[in-house]
Order: structure tokens, then sequence, then C-alpha cells
């Protein structure tokens, strides 16, 4: 069953309303939401029945009214959401031409040389341990289990490592974008920020 637009969007915004959990709730024979998370639940059992066409055409028509005597409230808080949307695109776009425009090769890149090393190393061991267990296979040697047993416990390693590394220094790095006075200061994060950058 098709969901109108209000109630889709109603519904989609019904935890961020607290003034309408009552009514809501009441009109299911449900008990009225004390918390976000329960109302979240009770907007998707909501949506539930309706997708199944257990809704009367009563309940849909008191509901979409509940939900226009709200709509004004619920259009301000989609614009606020889109505000924040378009806000996150913009500093990541300013935080893009930083390590565009900066001076130091390595910035522009937004990877040092030791994430290039790190992936490189990757890169081959990806390449060069099935290489191994092929060659050992066509040798006809009886340790594959053994080679095998060493190879996935350096690979695991290897990934975590290069996965660490590079969330470590994007995260640190756009810390530093976004406050650049950070690192000169004298607390722990000031010190791993200088540290990682």
């Amino acid at each position: 069953m098709p969901i109108p637009a209000l109630i889709a969007t109603g519904l989609s915004l019904l935890p961020k309303l607290p003034a309408l959990w009552e009514s809501v709730a009441n009109l299911f024979g449900k008990s009225a939401p004390k918390k976000i998370e329960e109302a979240a639940d009770l907007a998707k059992g909501i949506l539930d029945t309706i997708q199944k066409g257990n809704i009367s055409p009563a309940q849909q028509v008191e509901l979409q009214k509940i939900f226009a005597s709200h709509e004004e409230e619920m259009a301000r808080i989609l614009l606020e959401e889109k505000k924040l949307e378009y806000s996150d695109i913009a500093n990541q776009r300013e935080l893009n031409k930083v390590y565009i425009q900066s001076s130091d090769e390595y910035v522009r890149r937004t990877r040092p040389k030791i994430l290039r090393e790190l992936f490189g190393l990757v890169a081959v061991y990806t390449i060069l341990a099935p290489v191994l267990i092929f060659l050992s296979i066509a040798l006809g040697s009886t340790n594959i289990e053994t080679l095998t047993s060493v190879l996935l416990p350096i690979g695991k390693y290897l990934f975590s490592l290069f996965c660490a590394a590079y969330l470590g220094y994007t995260t640190a790095r756009t810390v530093d974008k976004r406050n650049p006075t950070l690192k000169e200061q004298s607390n722990l994060l000031g010190k791993v920020v200088n540290l990682m950058t």
C-alpha cells in the first residue's frame, strides 16, 4: 500500500516531535512513548501496519490531520537537517581545498610517506602470499597448513595496521584543519594531533 508523503514524512520525524507522541499512539491503541527510542519504535510499527494495509481509512485520515497540524514544525526540522547536511559538505569542500592548496607535497596528496609505504607493503603481500601457497602446492609440500597458518596472521596484522594508520592520520588531519591551534596546546589531544600530522 502506498504511503502518503505527509504520513511518511511525519512518521520519519516522529521521534523529533514529542508533542505528537500521545495523539499518534492513542490513534493506534498504543501507550504513549516516553523516550525517543520508543517513539522511533512506534513510528516503525505504524509504518509496518500501513505497508501491510492494516490501517483503516478513518485512521489514515486522522493520522494525516495530526501531521498536517504540525506541518510547519516538520518543515522547520527538515530545513535544519538540510542546513546541517550542506554545512558538512561545505566543511569537507573547504578541507579538500586546504589540502589541494597546501605547499606541502604530502598534505596535497593527503597521505604521508609511511601510509604510501604501508599500502605498498599490503599490496605486495596480497600478491606474494597466494604465490607462495601455489608454489608450495606445485612443489608438493606437505606443510601447506603450516604455511597458511603463518601467512594468515601476518596478512591480518598488515591490513589492520594500515587501516588503523589511515584512519588515525585522516582523523588527525581533519581535527588539525578545523582547529589549527589545537596542536599547539599542551594537553593530550594537542600532543597526539601534533605527533600524527
